[in-house]
C-alpha cells in the first residue's frame, strides 16, 4: 500500500478497516473489464466499540453519496454513535496488453505512459487482457504530466526500452493520433505481489 512520505504509518485497526473497504469495492463493483462502473470506491468505518461497517458509493439521477456517507449511515443504523477512524479505497485498474507481461514481472518494465487514463498514486491492480486473465497487485509511486516531446530517455529505460525516441513511437502503436504536444502520464509502479485470476 502507497503511504505518503508525510502521513504516519496505519495501526492494525486501521489496517483492517482498509481491508474491509477494499474487499467490500472489490465484492460489489459493477465494473466490467474496460469499464470504469458507478460503484469504484469502498469505505468502512470503526465505531468507538470497534465494531466496523462498509459502504460503496451509490448513483442516482441527483448524483449520490460517497462511499464514506454510505459506511457512516450503515454504522448508525445499527446503532454506532461514535466513531474512531474512516477509510476509503478506489477500485483502480490499470490496463495491459498481454505483450508486456513478463517485462512486468521480471521488474524490466516500473513504468507505463497513458494518453488520457488517469492513474492516480496508491494501490493499483495491473490487468492483462490475456486469456485467463492475470492480475497483479502494484503500488504506483509516481505519476508525472508531460509532454509526448518532453518524454525521457530514462523514461524509456524504464519501460524496458532504449531511448525516448523508441518509446514514442510505441506509444504512437497505441494511440495512433497522439501528437508531440498532446501531454501523457508517466506512471510508474512496483509490484507488490501477484496473484493470477
Amino acid at each position: 500500500m502507497y503511504v505518503p512520505a508525510s502521513a504516519r504509518a496505519l495501526d492494525e485497526d486501521e489496517l483492517a478497516l482498509v481491508d474491509l473497504a477494499r474487499r467490500t469495492i472489490d465484492e460489489h463493483t459493477d465494473a466490467g473489464p474496460g469499464e470504469d462502473g458507478i460503484h469504484t470506491v469502498g469505505a468502512a468505518v470503526m465505531a468507538a466499540d470497534y465494531r466496523m461497517f462498509a459502504g460503496v458509493n451509490l448513483y442516482h439521477f441527483t448524483g449520490g453519496p460517497c462511499a464514506e456517507l454510505v459506511a457512516l449511515a450503515a454504522a448508525r443504523a445499527q446503532g454506532a454513535r461514535q466513531m474512531r477512524c474512516i477509510v476509503a479505497v478506489v477500485n483502480h485498474i490499470i490496463r495491459f496488453n498481454p505483450r508486456y507481461l513478463d517485462a512486468v514481472r521480471s521488474g524490466t518494465k516500473t513504468r507505463t505512459t497513458r494518453f488520457r487514463d488517469p492513474a492516480q498514486l496508491g494501490p493499483a491492480r495491473l490487468v492483462f487482457e490475456c486469456d485467463p486473465e492475470v492480475v497483479l497487485t502494484a503500488d504506483v509511486t509516481d505519476v508525472k504530466h508531460c509532454l509526448v516531446d518532453e518524454l525521457a530517455d530514462e523514461d524509456a529505460r524504464a519501460e524496458g526500452l532504449t531511448a525516448a525516441a523508441e518509446l514514442r513511437q510505441g506509444i504512437k502503436r497505441h494511440y495512433p493520433n497522439l501528437a508531440g504536444t498532446d501531454e501523457v502520464d508517466v506512471v510508474t509502479f512496483v509490484i507488490r505481489d501477484k496473484a493470477e485470476a
